[in-house]
């Protein structure tokens, strides 16, 4: 089945990091005692029908933070509303096991997983229940307020397909710069860097200090992040994705594939990444961070909660969205956006309720009572991001554009991102291949890619 093919393919090659909200190993996160979902009066929401009972699948696992934030959610919106939400924890593997399930007849209302994995397998066949007659809704507790304004601008439309919504994320991801302030100040630096140059300036101004300017791990997914935030800022979203569609090969050809890749590499050949890095396997990189030989790491907003128990007790997080490459296109203010999203099932016995349900979770007391419970990012954009990534809630807030992890490829196109680009890509970052090498094979492995596909 086309579906289930896909959608696994998607699942191997990327769930593993970015849908965990941590690396390629989940670190649970404690729930704070003190955090209890916020009672909140429901209004307008109609009186609810009789033995009503909403199924949920979640990607969560039972015991994580989020799984049991969710079954306290759960438990809230019975008792104000009278709807019995059963929710299911399916683990990582939820859109696949819905798939599964689905084709099989089993009646889920909703469910819950990374946005780009639902929107391009669940979504794109057809499977989801389209929601903008609902978004003027009030939002839960706020008469007057239609619910589709309380979230950042563009979070809604960053999936839309064939003009209509489906996805409504519950939590707010970004791949930023994580650095302790005291390594800045040490090194006389007075500002985050914003451009390209700048960055560099204060990798040479770091070194001096005696630690390494920056970490990475040789991960293909995390050493993408340089890549695509590189062209990104040179020609602006979609132009990476525009080249993974020619077919013929021949916009790999355009200079800002190669500048990107040497760019990279010089950050290599300055010695600016730790000794060592092309051979790190996770969690080595970010360990380095912890211990203060490394001062930078372009890394998801979910670090700083990863490495809570590592860093010592003085370290002050900050963070920074990648640095406008000089003449670009792209500007430092457009913030990739990775969502953890609701989508109501197509054939949902009952969709409205299920609605309420997503309206219930965002309300403003209870994503306060998400991030509390989770130490994650919510797209409301009257709600307050945990201490040590408020700088993130910050770029989201100052955000000009908003756009797609790896310019939206595993959406789009999961198996190119898989086959294609990642691999060659991480070769050449770790060393083995050049940057030249790196645009051939790119040139040549996507004319093979659509000759079958």
């Amino acid at each position: 089945m086309k579906t289930i093919v896909r959608f696994s393919l998607t699942i191997v090659t990327i769930t593993a990091v970015v849908l965990t909200g941590c690396a390629p190993k989940p670190t649970p996160v404690p729930t704070p005692a003190k955090a209890t979902p916020v009672p909140v009066e429901a209004t307008p929401t109609p009186p609810p029908k009789e033995g009503i009972a909403l199924v949920f699948w979640s990607c969560w696992n039972s015991g994580e933070p989020h799984a049991d934030a969710f079954q306290s959610l759960a438990e809230g919106f019975e008792k104000e509303t009278g709807i019995e939400v059963d929710v299911i924890f399916n683990g990582r593997e939820n859109p696949t096991k819905a798939v599964t399930a689905l084709s099989a007849g089993t009646e889920i209302d909703l469910i819950d997983a990374d946005a780009f994995i639902v929107a391009g397998s669940l979504m794109v066949e057809g499977m989801g229940y389209p929601l903008d007659d609902l978004l003027d809704k009030d939002a839960w507790g706020e008469p007057g307020r239609p619910f589709r304004d309380i979230f950042f601008p563009g979070a809604l439309d960053l999936y839309e397909f064939e003009g209509r919504t489906y996805l409504i994320p519950h939590t707010l991801i970004t791949i930023a710069f994580w650095y302790d302030k005291r390594d800045f100040s040490a090194a006389g630096i007075e500002q985050p860097p914003t451009t390209w140059n700048e960055l560099l300036d204060a990798c040479e101004k770091i070194e001096a200090t005696g630690i390494a300017p920056l970490t990475h791990d040789a991960h293909d997914m995390l050493a993408g992040f340089w890549y695509y935030h590189l062209i990104e800022r040179m020609e602006g979203p979609g132009y990476l994705l525009s080249a993974a569609e020619d077919k013929t090969g021949e916009m790999w050809s355009e200079p800002a594939f190669l500048k990107a890749a040497l760019k990279e590499r010089e950050l290599w050949d300055r010695g600016y990444i730790i000794e060592g890095a092309e051979a790190f396997a996770w969690p080595q990189a970010q360990m380095t961070l912890a211990e203060g030989a490394a001062a930078m790491m372009l890394h998801g907003s979910w670090l700083p909660n990863e490495l809570k128990a590592s860093v010592d007790p003085e370290f002050e997080w900050g963070g920074f969205s990648f640095p406008a490459v000089e003449g670009g296109a792209g500007k430092n203010t457009d913030i990739e956006a990775f969502m953890m999203t609701f989508m109501v099932l197509k054939d949902a016995p009952h969709p409205r309720e299920a609605f309420d349900f997503i309206r219930y979770c965002l309300s403003k007391e209870n994503q306060e009572f998400w991030v509390e419970t989770t130490m994650n990012g919510v797209p409301r954009e009257d709600v307050g991001w945990p201490d040590e990534i408020s700088d993130a809630g910050d770029m989201f807030g100052n955000a000009t554009a908003l756009f797609q992890g790896f310019d939206g490829l595993p959406f789009h196109h999961a198996e190119y991102y898989a086959m294609v680009l990642a691999p060659n890509h991480l070769d050449m970052w770790v060393g083995k291949i050049t940057p030249e090498e790196f645009i051939a094979k790119m040139k040549a492995d996507t004319i093979a890619y659509w000759e079958t596909h």
